[in-house]
């Protein structure tokens, strides 16, 4: 992981020529640019070269919605998992900001009445990394170290699950 950038003000944001990208640029340029560089984009998923990896990656770099439909144990998941793996690492947000807002778009009234005061002066940090953010995502109860509360009922031998 790299550290995050040495940026304390919404001015030296825009000196460093960043931009705001939706959340589909964002994954496109990177997969792009990881493909470029010979850089597999998706680690850890085997099986899915020749049918699901070339339709997925056709579809982010055109900029498409997803829809994931299968069974359970095919691999949803870990492919959402590995599309994190394509988000930037460091994003700016508006110090002290509740939500994590950018700087170029502010959501709350407080931020955006601080970017109005503070202007290029207004504080910004940059945000922790996204990949962390969605590390606990979708993991099921037994893998967070809480067990599962459903257990079988041997009682009339139905398979109702006991509360």
């Amino acid at each position: 992981m790299t550290p995050p950038p040495a940026i304390a003000t919404l001015g030296e944001l825009r000196a460093s020529g960043h931009e705001l990208k939706s959340l589909r640029v964002e994954l496109r340029d990177n997969l792009l640019a990881r493909l470029r560089a010979g850089v597999d984009p998706w680690p850890g998923l085997h099986g899915f070269a020749d049918t699901v990896i070339p339709q997925l990656e056709r579809a982010l770099i055109a900029g498409h919605d997803l829809v994931l439909l299968g069974e359970r144990g095919r691999g949803k998941t870990r492919l959402l998992r590995s599309l994190v793996g394509l988000l930037d690492e460091w994003s700016p947000v508006i110090s002290g900001s509740v939500l994590g807002e950018h700087p170029y778009d502010p959501i709350t009234i407080t931020s955006k009445q601080s970017l109005a005061t503070y202007g290029d002066e207004l504080r910004i940090s940059p945000a922790p990394p996204r990949r962390a953010l969605f590390r606990e995502a979708g993991h099921p109860r037994h893998e967070r170290g809480r067990p599962d509360r459903r257990r079988r009922s041997d009682e009339g031998g139905r398979g109702a699950f006991a509360g």
